[in-house]
C-alpha cells in the first residue's frame, strides 16, 4: 500500500492536468475555425487518461476530488465531477448530486460541461430529480443533459418556468435543451 503522501501527490497531479485540459477544450471550442475535430477528440482522449487515472486511486482520491468538487472554479469542478459520475461508491454519488442541486456561478459551467461529457444513462433518475426540485440553473443543466442522453425531459412542467426566468443563462440552457430534444424528435420522425 502506498502512503497517503503520494495519493495526495498523484492525485493533485492528475487534477491539475484535467483543469489545464478542460481549459483547453474550452477555448478549442471558442475558436472553432483554428481547430479540427481531431484536435478535440486528442484533447477528450488525455482528458478521459487523467480521469481514469484519478478513479484508479479509488476512494483515496476522493478527498481531493470532493475539496474540488466544493469549490468555485469551473475547471476544478469540472474535473471532480467528471471524474465522481465514474464512481459506485453511495458517499461519492450522494456528494455530487448534492453539489450539483446547489451550483451556481461559475462552477456551475464546469458542471454542465462534466455531465455533458461524463453523464451515462444511470444517472438519469437523479437528474430529473435535479429538473424538477433543485435551483434553477442546476434545473436548466439537468435538462440539457436529459436532452442530450434523449431523456424526454421537455415534457416536465418546470421548464415552462425556467424559460421565462430571470437570469438569461438559465433561459438560454433550456433553449438548449429543447433545441436538443426538437432534434431528436425530428430526427426519429425521419427514421
Amino acid at each position: 500500500m502506498l502512503p497517503a503522501r503520494h495519493y495526495q501527490e498523484m492525485s493533485q497531479r492528475f487534477l491539475q492536468e484535467l483543469c489545464g485540459l478542460w481549459e483547453k477544450r474550452d477555448a478549442m471550442l471558442q475558436q472553432p475555425a483554428e481547430h479540427s475535430l481531431k484536435d478535440l477528440h486528442a484533447v477528450d482522449d488525455r482528458i478521459d487518461a487523467c480521469a481514469d487515472g484519478l478513479f484508479q486511486m479509488g476512494m483515496a482520491a476522493w478527498p481531493w476530488l470532493e475539496e474540488a468538487l466544493h469549490g468555485q472554479s469551473a475547471e476544478g469542478v469540472f474535473a471532480a465531477a467528471f471524474v465522481a459520475l465514474r464512481f459506485e461508491e453511495t458517499v461519492v454519488l450522494d456528494a455530487l448530486w448534492e453539489r450539483f442541486a446547489i451550483v451556481d456561478g461559475e462552477s456551475a459551467v464546469g458542471f454542465a460541461d462534466a455531465l455533458l461529457l461524463g453523464a451515462r444513462l444511470q444517472h438519469q433518475a437523479k437528474l430529473v430529480e435535479v429538473l424538477v426540485g433543485a435551483a434553477p440553473h442546476p434545473a436548466a443543466i439537468a435538462a440539457h443533459v436529459l436532452a442530450c442522453l434523449g431523456h424526454p425531459a421537455t415534457n416536465q412542467p418546470a421548464l415552462a418556468a425556467l424559460l421565462i426566468h430571470e437570469q438569461p443563462e438559465v433561459r438560454h440552457r433550456v433553449w438548449q435543451a429543447l433545441a436538443v430534444a426538437s432534434s431528436f424528435a425530428i430526427d426519429s420522425h425521419f427514421i
